[in-house]
């Protein structure tokens, strides 16, 4: 077996007398001692990296943690619009985007940490991901004409819950719309019809993008 050397570590032949790189003498190491303190590193290099996965899931875990807790959790009142909104997405045939909210999602009505640093522009709501933390700010109650369109709010978060960006999102809504109730002719003149709206526009702007001139929303 080969030797280590005990000044510098490095591995010589079996038969060296002397390290090759620092000159020290190797003549009274057995070989079975060097392979004893090779193997010895082996087990405290693997036991080493068996605790990375240990401790990477540790640190995740408080960041999540940290995420909940430093924000509020939703009132009573608020849960029940949750609620209701929610029911509105199993009766119209969303059935796994309300399972996803029901028990993956951790709801609260202020931010956290990080999106307090992140920060928001007239929000109905937000999600970390893949925290599944879903913030559901004051004009999702409050703007809203009714559970209908926050169920249209909360069908575009359940995308972003599995991974979808914002043009997946809003395209997705957009072309549900009329599954979840949502129509033109009943929600035209309200405040989320018109935020969903130009949003989709600007982030799919390919759903408008029919007709002879190009600019017909494709859904209709």
């Amino acid at each position: 077996m080969n030797k280590e050397c005990p000044t510098c570590g490095l591995i010589n032949f079996r038969t060296a007398t002397t390290c090759q790189r620092c000159q020290g003498d190797l003549r009274e190491i057995a070989p079975e001692t060097s392979t004893k303190r090779v193997v010895s590193r082996r087990r405290k290099y693997l036991r080493r990296l068996m605790l990375t996965p240990f401790l990477i899931l540790f640190l995740l875990l408080g960041f999540y943690l940290s995420l909940r807790f430093t924000a509020t959790p939703l009132t009573a009142e608020q849960d029940a619009a949750l609620q209701r909104a929610l029911t509105i997405l199993d009766e119209r045939g969303f059935a796994s985007e309300a399972r996803m909210l029901r028990y993956a999602a951790a709801f609260r009505s202020t931010d956290n940490w990080l999106n307090r640093r992140a920060g928001h522009e007239n929000a109905y709501a937000a999600v970390n991901f893949p925290f599944q933390i879903v913030t559901l700010y004051p004009d999702f109650f409050d703007k809203p004409r009714d559970d209908t369109e926050r169920a249209v709010v909360l069908l575009h978060e359940a995308q972003h819950l599995y991974g979808a960006d914002e043009p997946e999102a809003y395209e997705y809504v957009w072309r549900k719309r009329r599954q979840l109730g949502w129509t033109k002719e009943v929600y035209s003149a309200t405040r989320v019809w018109n935020n969903v709206s130009e949003a989709t526009r600007n982030y799919a702007p390919r759903v408008f993008q029919c007709g002879l001139e190009q600019n017909t929303d494709c859904t209709d």
